[in-house]
């Protein structure tokens, strides 16, 4: 227990980089890696945090091989981090990791930002079209986004603009809220998920290669 000892970190719930108070560390052994059918265990870390300005609790960890003591480098656990998943283009990745701190605090920069990054969904999945729309349809047409998916993207999108455009309407947390899940579930179809299919379809090939 370190209920003295503070750190510098942005909360991942008001947004603000402020002194976050450390109030819990944990060491447990988990589940590292399997070696020959030999399951490896090592410590694991959790840290609790609260955050100084709204006193959001905010979780942090890894395993200790992997920590050098300082907490700001811990990768966050609770609430979401600015981490996506494995297999996102770098230029998405970077655009969400710059942005998922401020949700909270501007909402419409937010929004207008994630849309930018569906931009660089459709560029990297080369879809044809002059604009934003044209190129989401052609997504579906090439079978890369069901209807359902789809759907999402075009709120995505008319959301943004009004993120991005002079007008009367506004932009709350809640409504940033509905696009960030919106928009990792569509990075989770187009990229984790077949990722994900194909790293197992590798474990079954390898599994029947040994039998």
């Amino acid at each position: 227990m370190n209920n003295d000892k503070t750190v510098k970190l942005v909360c991942g719930h008001c947004g603000n980089k402020t002194p976050h108070r450390i109030v819990f560390q944990h060491l447990n052994r988990k589940l590292f890696d399997e070696v020959d059918e030999k399951k490896l265990f090592e410590e694991f870390e959790t840290t609790a945090v609260i955050c100084g300005t709204c006193e959001g609790v905010s979780l942090f960890g890894d395993f200790k091989m992997n920590l050098h003591g300082f907490i700001q480098f811990y990768p966050r656990l609770y609430p979401n981090s600015g981490k996506l998943g494995n297999g996102i283009p770098d230029n998405i990745q970077k655009i969400y990791s710059e942005i998922w701190s401020i949700k909270q605090t501007a909402p419409s920069a937010f929004v207008g930002q994630i849309r930018r990054a569906l931009e660089y969904l459709c560029k990297d999945k080369k879809a044809k079209g002059k604009n934003l729309f044209d190129q989401l349809n052609s997504l579906i047409n090439m079978k890369i986004l069901p209807e359902t998916i789809a759907e999402m993207t075009d709120l995505i999108r008319k959301v943004g603009n009004i993120g991005v455009h002079a007008t009367e309407e506004d932009i709350d947390i809640w409504d940033a809220d509905l696009i960030d899940d919106f928009f990792r579930t569509i990075v989770e179809y187009v990229y984790i998920a077949p990722e994900k299919v194909q790293r197992l379809k590798n474990r079954m090939s390898i599994s029947k290669t040994e039998n």
